[in-house]
């Protein structure tokens, strides 16, 4: 009586989470589903494979078998990503599973708990983020070779001016230095501090 009490506690609580919970014999054969299973699947009875193998996404159903009966015969845990079909859309989704085993006294499986909890969600924001990051990296690649093209203008259109600068610059004092005043001297100079001062401007956008 105790027993039946027990589990009928365990029934109503499980009855409650908004995840799937199952429970399952030693060897793997699933015995109990809370009424969140029933609700998702439409399935009114069953159990063993039978009652979950057919609402599971046919590419995910060979990596979850392989990883719930190495589970099953190891006595190992496991959590596994997979999609399961909703009935009343027909649509699937994505579902994190997990089970662990309960041993007895002497340490010998007599069941296993587990549980599937719908990620949908979040799997659908994480591919919109991809999606967001692979935009944004396109973006930044169109924006790099913009700057590229404006490194290769930069460093050849806006320093030709300038180096035509410092070289008229530079005859005026060859050829006619000993002619010119102190002050023209003076400007002269000013040039060359200014046109150098432009130099490394333009190396300054360069870089950064």
């Amino acid at each position: 009586e105790l027993i039946r009490e027990s589990e009928e506690q365990f029934r109503q609580l499980a009855d409650l989470v908004p995840q799937i919970l199952w429970t399952a014999r030693p060897d793997g054969f699933i015995d109990y589903y809370n009424r969140r299973w029933y609700e998702y699947t439409g399935y009114r009875e069953g159990f063993g494979d039978d009652s979950w193998t057919p609402v599971v996404h046919p590419d995910d159903l060979p990596g979850l078998l392989d990883v719930y009966y190495q589970s099953m015969q190891q006595g190992t845990p496991y959590r596994h990503e997979f999609r399961l079909k909703e009935h009343a859309t027909g649509l699937y989704h994505w579902f994190i599973g997990q089970a662990v085993p309960v041993r007895n006294e002497a340490d010998r499986i007599v069941k296993w708990f587990g549980s599937c909890t719908d990620i949908q969600e979040q799997k659908t924001l994480a591919e919109q983020l991809e999606k967001l990051v692979a935009e944004r990296t396109k973006e930044l690649y169109r924006s790099n070779e913009d700057l590229q093209q404006f490194a290769h203008v930069a460093s050849h259109d806006l320093k030709e001016p300038v180096r035509k600068i410092r070289t008229f610059n530079s005859r005026l004092r060859d050829e006619f230095g000993k002619q010119l005043p102190e002050k023209a001297k003076a400007y002269l100079d000013k040039v060359d501090n200014a046109s150098s001062r432009m130099y490394a401007m333009i190396d300054g956008v360069l870089i950064y």
